[in-house]
């Protein structure tokens, strides 16, 4: 496959009453699903597994469809319409109705600390806090303070494996680059950092983000989730930073 097979979506922010009404439900079920799927094909390459997963109910979907922090894209199979630039909104039947073949997911916006995400720990819950919990981190001392910088988080990557090659990975980690810069700019910000997560070993995926500017800053050591018996994997914290000026 080559790039122009896709399209490149974001996954409207929904309100508490359109994610339980259809056609939200049927999205959140497919979303799920996905995931579900990301966590079976690739399984070593997640912090969770699709056993602990497989057991949440659907409303950790609904959570994270509902979180204005949370924007999540979607590479579709293009159909005839035109190519277009960038990602772009659609409807929530075309969501379901059509194929998914890749999906990232940029959480953040928090300033001044990225809550001190790591491998061991749950990104969503750190880096969509609420302001009062900002407030609340940013006072304790956390971890990677830099007051100048808003920070967002690149989480539950993934590609199709028919898909990959394509370049499609790179075309989501810089679809979520570009919102980040988006996100942040008019605010008094002046750099935005963007963090992911890898596994050592995974030298394909460190090369891909390495492409994207992203560099190795620190590892960490951390079991799969529901895994506690399993030997420790060594994960490494990537960053990619870039001033708003910037290109």
């Amino acid at each position: 496959m080559t790039l122009t097979a896709f399209r490149l979506v974001t996954i409207p922010i929904l309100s508490d009453l359109e994610v339980r009404e259809a056609p939200g439900t049927r999205l959140a079920e497919k979303s799920r699903d996905f995931r579900l799927l990301a966590l079976k094909i690739s399984s070593n390459a997640f912090a969770s597994t699709y056993e602990e997963e497989s057991k949440r109910s659907i409303e950790q979907t609904y959570e994270r469809l509902t979180n204005s922090k949370a924007v999540q894209f979607v590479a579709l199979k293009r159909g005839d319409e035109a190519i277009e630039q960038g990602a772009s909104v659609v409807g929530l039947d075309e969501l379901v109705r059509n194929e998914w073949e890749g999906f990232i997911v940029l959480l953040g916006p928090q300033a001044g600390s990225d809550g001190g995400v790591s491998a061991s720990v749950n990104p969503f819950h750190l880096m969509t806090k609420t302001s009062a919990g900002d407030d609340a981190e940013d006072k304790s001392g956390g971890s990677h303070q830099d007051q100048t910088a808003l920070h967002f988080h690149l989480n539950g990557m993934f590609v199709r494996p028919a898909a990959r090659g394509s370049g499609l990975g790179r075309m989501l980690i810089e679809a979520a680059i570009e919102r980040a810069v988006a996100t942040a700019q008019g605010s008094d910000t002046k750099e935005i950092v963007v963090t992911i997560i890898v596994d050592e070993w995974n030298t394909k995926a460190r090369s891909l983000y390495e492409r994207c500017a992203f560099v190795g800053v620190a590892r960490d050591t951390y079991r799969q989730q529901g895994q506690e018996l399993a030997e420790l994997r060594v994960a490494l914290r990537m960053e990619l930073r870039r001033t708003l000026d910037e290109k």
